[in-house]
């Protein structure tokens, strides 16, 4: 004959303190999601946010950048018209 503990838990308390027990755990567990998703929800706020300001820094930078492209350009446009007119100067001179 074998003397292997039962491998199935016995509660031995009352139907009702069982039914206690048990509605405790479930609300611990209603409880705890509830703060998971909280938390999850702050967490999305935030990289929401960090989002938002890192392309509002982009989008400054490319403003920047576009305008500084202009006005080279339109320096080498300037300074390459001013070649061509002493170019024809001398020609003409």
């Amino acid at each position: 004959m074998s003397h292997e503990p039962d491998p199935t838990p016995r509660d031995d308390r009352p139907d009702g303190e069982r039914a206690a027990r048990r509605a405790e755990i479930e609300d611990a567990v209603e409880r705890t999601v509830s703060a998971l998703v909280d938390v999850g929800r702050l967490w999305a706020a935030h990289g929401l946010n960090v989002g938002r300001s890192a392309l509002e820094t982009s989008a400054l930078t490319l403003r920047t950048t576009a305008d500084l492209l202009g006005s080279l350009s339109e320096r080498f446009a300037e300074e390459e018209r001013a070649a061509e007119r002493d170019e024809r100067d001398d020609r003409a001179a």
